[in-house]
């Protein structure tokens, strides 16, 4: 992340799984979280958002958008 901002990218988007957004927030490198509601049920063994060791961080809702049935989330962290 420091190399990247030396470079001068100021905006650094991340996409991944579980562990990485585990591991990006444990170490306090996020500072907004995009979560994606439909209306579906899964059922299974599988993580969904984080694995990993208990992390916490306090979000505030940015903003909150419906289309085609599902929620779109932006969180501050």
């Amino acid at each position: 992340m420091r190399t990247l901002r030396d470079l001068g990218h100021e905006r650094i988007l991340v996409e991944g799984g579980p562990h990485l957004a585990h591991d990006f927030v444990a170490a306090g490198a996020v500072d907004e979280l995009c979560l994606t509601w439909s209306p579906r049920i899964v059922g299974g063994e599988h993580p969904r958002i984080f694995v990993g060791d208990p992390v916490q961080a306090q979000g505030r809702l940015l903003s909150l958008l419906e289309a085609d049935d599902a929620l779109i989330s932006r969180w501050g962290l």
